[in-house]
């Protein structure tokens, strides 16, 4: 950025979006109406823009719920293959069962791992080769506003499985959030996730043969 203070925003999609928040924090422009996040400036001089809330109350069915024995993401034990987009040499890419909308997914390794240090560079670099295409594939399929990417370390970060590493992918439009799940309890996901899957597996094939 062009100016002195530091901005924390949302990965977006639009750069003429992101372009408008920079202006903003260098004080060179006002946020127009159709802009809905409030900010503020701290004694220290940083903008920080009001956080944003995914609400996904159904996902406590898998986080109470009783475990299976085994990894749902180790190929020899019981990951659900229904549900594998692309299968690379140390990594592969998988839809996410309890998702927090529609198209969340999944990179993973095929080791059995559960730190981020004990990632070899050859997994870290298909990491980053499989999460290139994971955009590529959700924009072409799915023609999001951005991206929350990420990861939850430790089950005091959330982490629904903590001893097998993994890499979210959450495609976001905006207004995602709604009433049905804030106030209802009920998850709206507009698309089956095997069909999801079904979409998206052919647009990873294309894309990783164009690389």
């Amino acid at each position: 950025m062009g100016c002195a203070s530091g901005l924390w925003i949302t990965l977006l999609a639009s750069s003429s979006v992101s372009s408008t928040y920079e202006k903003y924090a260098c004080g060179t422009s006002s946020l127009p109406p159709r802009y809905p996040l409030k900010a503020k400036w701290y004694n220290f001089g940083r903008l920080v823009l009001n956080m944003e809330t995914i609400f996904a109350p159904w996902r406590m069915e898998y986080i109470k719920g009783e475990k299976p024995d085994g990894c749902v993401f180790c190929k020899h034990s019981i990951r659900c293959e229904e549900f594998i987009l692309f299968e690379g040499k140390t990594i592969y890419v998988m839809m996410n069962r309890y998702p927090y909308v529609n198209g969340h997914l999944m990179i993973i390794p095929q080791r059995h791992i559960g730190k981020i240090e004990e990632l070899t560079q050859e997994e870290r670099k298909e990491i980053f080769n499989l999460l290139e295409t994971a955009i590529k594939a959700l924009k072409e399929a799915m023609k999001p506003d951005g991206f929350n990417i990420g990861a939850n370390i430790g089950k005091a970060a959330g982490a629904g499985i903590e001893d097998h590493f993994h890499i979210h992918v959450i495609p976001r439009w905006e207004g995602d959030t709604n009433f049905m799940s804030v106030v209802t309890n009920v998850r709206v996901i507009p698309e089956d996730i095997s069909k999801t899957a079904a979409n998206l597996a052919p647009l990873f094939k294309k894309y990783r043969q164009e690389g």
